[in-house]
C-alpha cells in the first residue's frame, strides 16, 4: 500500500512558487514578444522598442505576481471553506459522512473487514479544531 501512496502523491505534484513563475514567465514573455513585434513594425527608433520592451515587462511581471497571489489565496480559501463544510457535515449527518468516506475508500480498492475498519477509525477520528 505504501508504494501505492508514493505512486499517487508522485503523479500529482503540488503547484510551487517555481512553476508559478515558470507559468507567469511564459505567459509574459509570450505578451511581450507581442508587443516588440507590434512596435518593430510600426518604428525603428531602438529606444523606443528597449522603453517600451521594459515597460511591459515591468507591468507584467506585476499582473503575474498579482494573479498567482490571489489564486494562491482562492485556492487556499476555497480549501478551507470544503474542510469546514466536511466537519460540520460530520456533525449533522454522521451516516452519509460515514457513506461517503465508504464510497471514496471502495473506489480506491479497500473492502470487507479492512474498509470497515479504516471507515470506522476515519470517522471516529475526525480532526478537531477549536470551532468544532
Amino acid at each position: 500500500m505504501d508504494s501505492n501512496i508514493a505512486r499517487e502523491r508522485a503523479s500529482h505534484p503540488k503547484p510551487t512558487v517555481l512553476s508559478d513563475f515558470i507559468l507567469g514567465s511564459q505567459d509574459g514573455i509570450v505578451n511581450v514578444l507581442g508587443i516588440i513585434l507590434g512596435l518593430s513594425a510600426a518604428s525603428r527608433d531602438v529606444r523606443i522598442i528597449l522603453v517600451a520592451t521594459l515597460a511591459a515587462l515591468g507591468a507584467e511581471s506585476i499582473a503575474m505576481g498579482a494573479v498567482a497571489y490571489t489564486s494562491t489565496r482562492a485556492r487556499r480559501r476555497l480549501y478551507l471553506s470544503q474542510a469546514l463544510q466536511e466537519r460540520r457535515e460530520m456533525k449533522e449527518i454522521p451516516q452519509t459522512e460515514r457513506d461517503e468516506v465508504r464510497e471514496i475508500l471502495t473506489g480506491w480498492g479497500y473492502q470487507g473487514a479492512d474498509l470497515e475498519e479504516i471507515v470506522e477509525r476515519i470517522c471516529r477520528n475526525r480532526p478537531r479544531s477549536s470551532n468544532s
